[in-house]
């Protein structure tokens, strides 16, 4: 079982699982930060950034493998994660994405007109 970024950078992409001898997405349902910090782990990355959804890398035409992913953030890989493998609810425009860090970044808080936020820059 094995999970790559597509379409995106090395640290920023859409997520896919290898379910069945086939590569698949993740569904957006419920996607959230812990299921980010468990999946740039698993790929080596150090610090997870931000959970992207509604394919901001790109609709594949991939099956979608995994809906309702829920990680507790401590777990070694996407396969040690409550997920459901039904897409019955969930379309390719759904597609789940990450942002990781390898680290050495810094953060700054910047003023904007709708408060403030936080973004990490190298």
């Amino acid at each position: 079982m094995s999970v790559r970024l597509a379409d995106g950078n090395e640290t920023a992409s859409r997520v896919e699982v290898f379910v069945n001898c086939s590569w698949g997405t993740v569904c957006d349902d419920s996607w959230d930060i812990q299921d980010v910090t468990v999946v740039c782990r698993q790929l080596g990355f150090p610090v997870a950034l931000k959970a992207t959804s509604n394919s901001f890398f790109g609709e594949s035409q991939e099956r979608i493998h995994f809906d309702e992913v829920a990680c507790n953030g401590n777990e070694h890989s996407i396969f040690d994660c409550r997920q459901s493998n039904v897409d019955q609810n969930c379309g390719n425009r759904e597609d789940a994405g990450v942002i990781c860090s390898a680290g050495n970044f810094h953060c700054y808080s910047i003023c904007t007109l709708s408060g403030l936020r936080s973004h990490a820059y190298r």
